[in-house]
């Protein structure tokens, strides 16, 4: 079995999402008070709800808009539970070891690809940033997707592919801002590369 890349790759997987729903398990245990986990947790959740129902004027834009709005469509679609906020991020999140995965093999081999995703199923700052209320829990699915629609562009210059990168590159500045210098980079590489 070992030898079966898809085997390992969705074994890779069910360690992520094992690890990922027990922590969202916990966060849920702790009631409302797992909002409040992260500094701006309170903030975004006040927001979420404001899009959910449509209040635009109570959205606090000071604060990332686009993972508030990210969270309202969560609620918007699940309802406004702890259950429903916490498993659903933490479902989204495993996205990511799949973008990493197609990123690593794509710049390196399968190997480097296999090792990239399982650290990235066990790295408890991932697992914590990919279930907690944090904008940064966003940006570890388009920041990978960003990267590889970059690299893949340049090979494809389709009408989705670029409609996609520049959805990841707006994603990736409203999520946060301080990844500003990396948009960037990827812009410079667009354009030179």
């Amino acid at each position: 079995f070992y030898r079966n890349k898809w085997f390992i790759f969705f074994l890779l997987i069910s360690i992520g999402a094992a690890f990922r729903f027990w922590y969202a398990s916990y966060f849920i245990s702790l009631g409302d008070t797992s909002y409040g986990l992260s500094a701006d947790g309170p903030v975004y959740i006040k927001s979420a709800k404001a899009f959910s129902n449509g209040t635009i004027e109570d959205v606090d834009f000071y604060h990332s808009p686009f993972y508030a709005f990210y969270l309202g469509v969560l609620i918007y679609f699940f309802g406004h539970s702890h259950y429903s906020i916490f498993f659903a991020q933490a479902a989204i999140s495993l996205v990511s070891l799949g973008t990493t995965f197609l990123l690593a093999s794509h710049l390196l081999n399968r190997k480097t690809a296999f090792i990239s995703c399982f650290l990235i199923a066990t790295s408890h700052i991932c697992i914590h940033y990919s279930v907690a209320i944090h904008r940064i829990n966003l940006l570890f699915i388009t920041l990978p997707f960003l990267i590889y629609f970059c690299l893949s562009v340049k090979s494809d210059t389709s009408l989705i592919k670029s409609i996609f990168t520049g959805f990841c590159f707006g994603a990736t500045f409203y999520c946060a801002q301080e990844g500003l210098p990396y948009l960037i980079l990827f812009y410079f590489f667009l354009i030179f590369l």
